[in-house]
């Protein structure tokens, strides 16, 4: 009768342990479908504020920034065909002059790497062809 206790013991302990280590691989599936979901979100997130044109490769605007004794030194680059040139804008405010793309500009307030400013491309004419989200790099 003793043998089998023990047997039975021996059973539920190996099928207990199974059982944890199921549970294990389920909530490591779990943790590793939702850092997938939270990645993809992220990138949606970052194409979304990227650009406001579909094909982002088009619109792609980097934005460079450098502390100044007024304000901040900002040169933005993009590589849309039409665009010339640039303004730079906190939300709807205006805080730089038109420039041309690949020139430096006084933005003031002053801003810092980090930060992200709307930056809208315009083309020879002076029209808008692009309103782009940017994060602020060195």
């Amino acid at each position: 009768m003793k043998s089998k206790r023990i047997k039975i013991k021996l059973m539920t302990g190996i099928l207990l342990a199974s059982m944890a280590i199921s549970t294990s691989n389920i909530a490591f599936a779990a943790n590793t479908v939702t850092g997938a979901i939270t990645s993809t979100q992220n990138t949606v997130a970052h194409t979304a504020l990227s650009s406001t044109i579909p094909n982002e490769k088009e619109t792609s605007v980097i934005a460079t920034v450098k502390a100044a004794p007024f304000g901040a030194i900002i040169n933005a680059t993009s590589i849309k065909k039409e665009a010339t040139k640039y303004q730079v804008f906190d939300g709807t405010k205006i805080i730089s002059t038109i420039a041309n793309l690949g020139t430096n500009t006084t933005i003031f307030p002053g801003k810092s790497v980090g930060d992200v400013v709307t930056i809208k491309l315009l083309n020879a004419a002076g029209t808008i062809v692009s309103t782009t989200s940017v994060t602020l790099i060195s």
